[in-house]
C-alpha cells in the first residue's frame, strides 16, 4: 500500500510536469514565455480553467476539444503527460532511496523527456537545455558520488570528474566528427549543433561507456525506424531524423 502511494504521488508529479513540458514544446520555439500568461487555446484565445487543464483527464472529459470554440486539441499534450508521468514511475523503480530518485529525475530524466519531445515536434534541441545540462551533468555525478555512493576521498572524487569530463569530450568529440565527415561526404549538414551538445550532456551524466551506448542505440532505432519509411517512399533518402529523440 506504501509502495502504490509512493508510485501515484510519483506520476501524479510527472503528469503535472508533463503539462508544463507541453507548454514549454509549443512556446519555447516561438520565442514565448514559458512562465505568463496562462495557458490558452491557440484558436480562440480564452484562457484555459484549472478544471480545463488537468493532465490527460481533461482532455478526455472534453474529448480532446476546446471548451469554448470547440477546436479539436492536438494528442500531443496527453502523450508529452503520460509518457512523462510514466518515464517517471520507471525512474523511481530503478533510483533509490527517494532522495536520489529526485536527484536524477529533475536534473536528468526529466530534461531528457523534454528534449526528446522538442526534437520530436520542432527538430531543435535548446542551448538553454543542453548546455545548462552538461554544467549539471559534472555536479549531480559530484553529489551522487558523495550521499549515495559514500565516496569521501578527494582522490575519487576526482575520478568521478574526469569520469564525466572525458564522457562529455567523447560524445561532443565523436558527433563533431561525424557531423564534419557528413558534411564533407555528401555537402549539406547531417546534424545540428543541438546533437552534438546533447552528446556532451549525456557523456557529462553516463561517463564514456553511457554515451556510446546512447549514440550506438539512437543510431539503430534511428536506422530501424527509417529504413521502412525510405523503402516505402514515404520518407526522402537525405531527410533529417531526430538524433536527439532517439539518443535519449
Amino acid at each position: 500500500m506504501n509502495i502504490f502511494f509512493h508510485w501515484s504521488l510519483v506520476l501524479a508529479f510527472g503528469l503535472i510536469l508533463g503539462s508544463f513540458f507541453a507548454l514549454v514544446v509549443v512556446r519555447l520555439p516561438a520565442g514565448e514565455s514559458v512562465v505568463k500568461p496562462r495557458s490558452f487555446c491557440r484558436s480562440c484565445g480564452k484562457t484555459i480553467a484549472w478544471w480545463q487543464n488537468i493532465p490527460v483527464f481533461s482532455f478526455l472529459f472534453l474529448k480532446g476539444r476546446c471548451a469554448f470554440c470547440q477546436a479539436k486539441l492536438s494528442c500531443f499534450y496527453p502523450l508529452i503527460e503520460l509518457t512523462t508521468g510514466l518515464i517517471l514511475v520507471l525512474s523511481f523503480f530503478r533510483l533509490k532511496p527517494e532522495w536520489r530518485f529526485l536527484l536524477w529525475a529533475l536534473s536528468f530524466v526529466a530534461p531528457l523527456t523534454l528534449l526528446f519531445f522538442m526534437d520530436l515536434k520542432h527538430r531543435i534541441l535548446p542551448n538553454v537545455i543542453t548546455l545548462p545540462g552538461i554544467l549539471v551533468g559534472f555536479v549531480v555525478r559530484l553529489m551522487d558520488a558523495y550521499f549515495f555512493e559514500h565516496i569521501r576521498s578527494p582522490a575519487l572524487w576526482w575520478q568521478v570528474f574526469l569520469q564525466s569530463f572525458w564522457g562529455a569530450l567523447a560524445g561532443f568529440g565523436l558527433l563533431l566528427f561525424l557531423a564534419w565527415a557528413y558534411e564533407k561526404w555528401k555537402g549539406q549538414a547531417g546534424l545540428g549543433g543541438g546533437d552534438i551538445k546533447l552528446a556532451a550532456m549525456l557523456g557529462a551524466f553516463l561517463g564514456v561507456e553511457g554515451v556510446l551506448w546512447s549514440l550506438w542505440l539512437g543510431s539503430i532505432l534511428g536506422l530501424f525506424c527509417s529504413l521502412p519509411l525510405m523503402l516505402t517512399g514515404k520518407m526522402a533518402r537525405n531527410s533529417l531524423l531526430p538524433l536527439g529523440s532517439f539518443m535519449v
